[in-house]
């Protein structure tokens, strides 16, 4: 299906002045073509938002009048969003990686590549086809030809390799093409791949190894004559062989030998976690050195015949797949849920191979739950909260109504509830929408259209929810186009930040034809499950009921099946749902059935409730392993009062309800004494448990024709139950001594047992119907079944982390909940300052501190509790004691950056977890005018990335080799328009020499050289050596050759005739100060006494005539990170850099030292949040000054 965003033709103002002054408007059209500068993300998941940066993707005189579009790959993607330099679009779920192009009025723009990642597993057959399950949807290339034997992915899971029997091997997404070092000297049958990608091991059937790639010659020594069955790797580089005898033989870091108990085995995988799996032919899967023993298929394999095939691990060691040769394939521990190949495997081949292909993340299963309130006060949760927990991330209230034209109706009251759930971690998305009868009403025409997404945004926007859970059942057939606009619609008003949820059920129809019979359900079923879900952030899958006569709500059978409906496509062919948003609908509720046939639909009731009256009457329920569920048969007394609440359901007023359809159906039969008084309208009663209008007419009805006195008219009391026992035991046969009943429930455990089939099945969560019908067990017992979802933490951040003494100021204090979604309604104290926060959530409190030192903030829900704390420092205003800090590393260097710099058309960027090529960056960074920002080794955090793109940056500078930063976030770079070039050695010494070369001669011929093993001593001398343009060159730890060959060279390639060596003896070996003599370098040694941070305070005093100390910086010794961001700034401003202890206090000897600097130090600029420098230790600094 193509998607395209229409704009209608307009004749504005300045295109009829055009007109008038003669000109056409087509001269609008020379405006520059559209120019895509990057993407928010170059590797894209299916279903995912993708944001195209660039310029003139409008006019700038007037709007475009005719269709602009955005293809990948040639291919129209929905368009979510559309500015002048923004387009966010939706990932098609059967998209293919290729160029992006934006197309406008004025032409189309540049092509930038998108990896459109797989999810799933591959699965090979031995014709060298490839099949995808889970999912996965798509090829990476064209289907391979050969006598193929194995398949492995890559370690990112974005490509495969497919191995020969004869040795060859194809390569497929990001693969490296990779061949083996010399012949493979017989018949392959395995592979192995290194964890970096770049190498690895092909298996002959002779048990000899050949290696591929950069891996290592092993020889695992397998016994003459012994076959190899498989070959695996670990996480450190080492190899193991399967041979036929049932032994594994290992080589390299895996050097040993494991006996298995295996007589037959077919597969071997590796636990990344350690240890080994071993297929066997009869199903059997031994866990080998220390791996978790998880299950085999000796059960299937002894009742189909099946024969084992492969086994793969999934990449967080959690589980593994078994594949038979049918194709099929069975998960066990964390790995998803069963499948077969789509279309199946050939005739005449078989499955041989399988890997899991795609990101692959250990999740946590998200748990939703609808909730119908009583009120809208605080205490109608406040009840939940204890039961709750921090089990619950989603919950849905009931609030709400929708009118046929597109009215919202609604308590105004809810603020401190919904305040409340917030601060509990939970994100409150209540339930829009109609049911039956008249739903399609306000979605039949664009206008009540538009009418009820504004008022849904109203309602979100006043009462700051994080979103809508949409619920319109009930539709008449051939209205899904109507839904599907719809819900385009309110997304794109929504936008990403607020979640849209929309409620869907299967069509029974399609589960009639999976299963091979007929299982009753909701029929003719219009929901687009694939369109839905490419705009929606969840679909919710309610799978209940399943039927209307006695039996389960929803057996495990029949989730089974609707799972693979909804993940293979929808009514009428439509796309599947994207199983990355697919939340299972599991019933927290029990149905009960009266009388012996137990016809019709009958009501529910809660688990409480029916757990209640099953003890009471005696009975003990039996559980159906098949349908995971709990059922009962038992028998309501006539002397059990019913409710006389008409809504509320009660089995007693079933029971009631029951026996006067008997009663008043032939009341001659039952002895009655007439038969005149008039029926309710509706009869037989509807038996659903609620003693409204037509039940008290058919009560009345009983005591007039059976002349019952000393009862009010309607009313089931004492007189009019004493009858009805009478008439029930005149007539056992009729009534025994009771109604029976039938219940099927599902209690706190087979709610587990649902749940962990949805979590195998791979999808993203559960949604319970309903809060406070289910068991009071269900949130405690889910969390010791299966993984849960973390909420989301509350995040207090301050406009001023640093206040004065004595002075009247501002503090805005802003709460947000996960990524930044803003929280109202909470009180937040500071001092003797209070408020609540806004729709923003932040509130700006007046404060004039008193006595220095911390000053705590604390976040209270709207029922008093603490939920959130930070700490403000206040410091003497003579003082000036500023902070730098962000909430991580990354986020603290971009605040650096961006209060110095302010633009900066080159960026070094330096890996943010290990320092080894970082130790030089600050004297590059300070070279080109440049600061310095960091990333993690595989991927660039998104404050790196919009920190580049505020700084205007165009050129980033990488430290280090791809193994130190990725050419995955080099890909990212260039992708998003930057520039990227490289300094790197094959080591962290080579890596200074680089760095060195590239800064040129200083023109003292000075340089610096500290210890390569650890960062203090080289962050200590950073800003100094690099505002004045010296190298800084690293040594080694070895006594003899305390310089590596390439460092001897840089020192006489660039003229150096003195040294400073930085760190004592320990650090730096006295061998050092002998080499450089004998080179004819001078050198001098700056140490301290007593570890890094005397040696530090040592450069600071030496260098301290020099430095402009009117800024002096501070950082954590702890950690390299935040001063190696502020080391460029330092050298800027001409200043070091205190390295500080960051939670146990300032040295005597560093307080001394800035109490001499009094009157030089003007301002201490801390490098770090208070993780990293507590405030205690910052009010030390300031009090040191003082």
């Amino acid at each position: 299906m193509a998607f395209h965003r229409f704009r209608r033709h307009v004749l504005t103002l300045a295109g009829a002045g055009l007109l008038a002054a003669g000109l056409s408007p087509l001269a609008e059209a020379q405006s520059p073509p559209p120019v895509i500068t990057g993407l928010s993300n170059p590797v894209a998941l299916p279903g995912s938002l993708l944001t195209i940066y660039g310029q003139h993707f409008d006019w700038s005189i007037s709007p475009p009048d005719i269709q602009d579009l955005v293809t990948i790959n040639g291919e129209p993607v929905p368009i979510q969003s559309w500015s002048s330099t923004a387009i966010t679009v939706m990932i098609p779920q059967d998209a293919t990686s290729g160029p992006v192009v934006v197309t406008a009025d004025q032409g189309s723009s540049n092509g930038v590549p998108v990896t459109i990642a797989p999810r799933g597993l591959a699965v090979l057959d031995a014709s060298g086809r490839i099949h995808t399950l889970l999912g996965a949807a798509h090829y990476l290339g064209p289907a391979p030809t050969g006598d193929a034997v194995a398949v492995v992915s890559t370690p990112d899971g974005l490509g495969y390799w497919v191995l020969n029997r004869d040795g060859s091997l194809l390569t497929y997404g990001d693969a490296l093409p990779l061949q083996p070092r010399g012949a493979v000297p017989a018949p392959a049958v395995g592979l192995a791949i290194t964890p970096s990608g770049k190498g690895g091991w092909i298996l002959s059937a002779d048990g000899s190894v050949t290696p591929v790639g950069n891996a290592p010659a092993l020889n695992p020594g397998l016994p003459g004559g012994v076959a190899a069955v498989a070959i695996a790797t670990s996480r450190n580089h080492g190899v193991a062989v399967l041979a036929a005898n049932g032994t594994i033989y290992g080589a390299g870091t895996l050097a040993g030998t494991w006996s298995t108990g295996i007589s037959r085995p077919v597969g071997l995988a590796a636990d990344p976690n350690g240890g080994f799996w071993v297929l066997g032919q009869d199903g059997t899967v031994a866990a080998v050195a220390g791996a978790p023993q998880l299950g085999g298929l000796q059960a299937v394999v002894n009742a189909t015949g099946q024969t084992p095939a492969a086994i793969a691990p999934t990449p967080d060691g959690g589980g593994y797949y078994v594949l038979t040769a049918d194709g099929r394939v069975y998960p066990f521990g964390d790995a998803y849920y069963p499948a077969q190949v789509p279309r199946g495997i050939p005739a005449r081949t078989a499955a041989v191979s399988l890997a899991v292909v795609g990101p692959y993340h250990p999740y946590g299963l998200i748990n939703f739950a609808y909730w119908y309130p009583s009120g809208t006060t605080l205490n109608d949760f406040l009840s939940y909260e204890t039961a709750i927990g921090q089990n619950l991330n989603l919950i849905s209230p009931h609030w709400f109504g929708v009118g046929g034209n597109g009215q919202v109706y609604g308590p105004t009251d809810i603020g401190p509830v919904v305040a409340q759930m917030q601060a509990q971690g939970l994100q409150v998305v209540p339930m829009f929408g109609r049911s039956f009868g008249d739903a399609l009403g306000p979605l039949a025409s664009p206008g009540s259209q538009e009418t009820l997404v504004a008022n849904i945004v109203q309602a979100v926007d006043t009462y700051h929810l994080n979103g809508v859970n949409l619920d319109f059942e009930g539709l008449p057939s051939g209205s899904a186009g109507y839904l599907d606009t719809f819900v385009q619609k309110l997304k794109a008003a929504l936008g990403p930040q607020r979640l849209l949820v929309v409620d869907v059920y299967p069509d029974w129809v399609a589960y009639r034809n999976l299963s091979g019979q007929l299982v009753p359900g909701y029929q003719d079923s219009v929901y687009d499950y694939g369109y839905l879900s490419a705009f929606a952030d969840y679909l919710v899958v309610m799978a209940y009921p399943m039927w209307w006569n006695p039996g389960p709500l929803s057996s495990l059978t029949h989730d089974r099946g609707i799972i693979n409906y909804i993940l293979a496509g929808g009514p009428n062919g439509t796309p599947a749902a994207d199983p990355n948003k697919v939340l299972f609908g599991i019933p927290g509720y029990a149905r009960i059935w009266a009388g012996i046939s137990g016809a019709g639909h009958e009501p529910s009731t809660t688990v409480p409730q029916i757990e209640n009256v099953l003890s009471q009457a005696g009975v003990t329920p039996a559980y159906d392993a098949q349908a995971g569920e709990y059922y009962a048969h038992y028998t309501v007394p006539f002397s059990v009062p019913p409710t006389l609440n008409p809504g509320d359901a009660s089995p007693a007023v079933v029971a009631l309800q029951y026996a006067l359809n008997q009663l008043l159906a032939s009341p001659a039969q039952y002895g009655a004494a007439s038969a005149s008084a008039p029926l309710p309208a509706e009869f037989p009663l509807p038996l659903d448990g609620q003693y409204g209008p037509e039940t008290t007419q058919a009560v009345y009805a009983f005591q007039q024709d059976w002349q019952v006195t000393g009862d009010t008219p309607g009313v089931f009391g004492s007189a009019t139950r004493q009858t009805l026992a009478s008439i029930a035991s005149a007539y056992p046969q009729a009534f025994a001594s009771g109604i029976p009943m039938t219940t099927w429930f599902e209690n706190a455990a087979a709610n587990a047992a649902h749940a962990q089939l949805v979590q195998q099945s791979g999808l993203p969560g559960v949604a319970l119907w309903s809060l406070g019908e289910a068991s009071n067990r269900y949130f405690s017992t889910l969390a010791s079944s299966v993984d849960l979802a973390a909420n989301p933490q509350l995040t207090v951040r301050l406009s001023r982390p640093t206040l004065y003494s004595g002075t009247a100021q501002t503090e805005t204090v802003t709460v947000t909940q996960g990524s930044g979604f803003p929280v109202a309604g909470l009180t937040v104290s500071l001092g003797t300052a209070s408020g609540v926060t806004d729709g923003q959530g932040q509130v700006s409190l007046m404060v004039t501190p008193a006595a220095q030192g911390p000053l705590p903030v604390t976040v209270n829900d709207p029922a008093g509790q603490t939920v959130a704390t930070a700490t403000a420092l206040v410091v003497d205003p003579s003082v000036n004691t500023t902070a730098f800090a962000g909430v991580d590393r990354f986020a603290t260097a971009a605040d650096l950056a961006l209060h110095l710099y302010r633009q900066a058309s080159t960026v070094v960027l330096a890996r943010g977890d290990q320092f080894p090529d970082a130790l030089a960056g600050a004297v590059l960074a300070h070279h080109l005018g440049a600061p310095i920002l960091l990333t993690l080794p595989d991927s660039l955090p998104s404050e790196t990335l919009a920190a580049l793109y505020r700084l205007g940056a165009r050129q980033v500078v990488l430290l280090g080799g791809p193994d130190a930063i990725s050419q995955a976030v080099a890909g990212t770079l260039q992708n998003n328009g930057f520039t990227v070039t490289r300094y790197a050695g094959a080591t962290r010494y080579g890596t200074a020499d680089a760095i060195a070369m590239a800064v040129g001669a200083p023109a003292d011929h000075t340089a610096v050289i500290a210890t390569g093993s650890d960062f203090p001593d080289a962050l200590s001398i950073a800003p100094i050596a690099a505002a004045r343009g010296w190298p800084l060159l690293l040594a080694t730890q070895s006594t003899t050759q305390p310089l590596t060959t390439n460092t001897l060279d840089t020192l006489q390639a660039l003229g150096i005739t003195r040294v400073y060596i930085i760190g004592s003896p320990d650090s730096v070996p006295s061998a050092l100060e002998g080499v450089l003599a004998n080179l004819g370098i001078q050198s001098t040694r700056i140490s301290g006494q007593n570890g890094f941070y005397s040696t530090n305070l040592a450069v600071l005093q030496t260098f301290a005539p020099g430095l402009n100390l009117t800024h002096l910086f501070a950082a954590t010794g702890n950690n390299f990170s935040d001063a190696l961001s502020a080391s460029p700034v330092a050298a800027a401003l001409g200043t070091g850099i205190l390295l500080v202890p960051g939670t146990s206090g300032l040295q005597s000897t560093q307080s001394s030292w800035l109490a001499a600097q009094k009157g030089r130090i003007g301002v201490i600029d801390i490098a770090g949040g208070p993780d990293a420098v507590h405030p205690q230790v910052a009010l030390q600094l300031s009090q040191a000054l003082n």
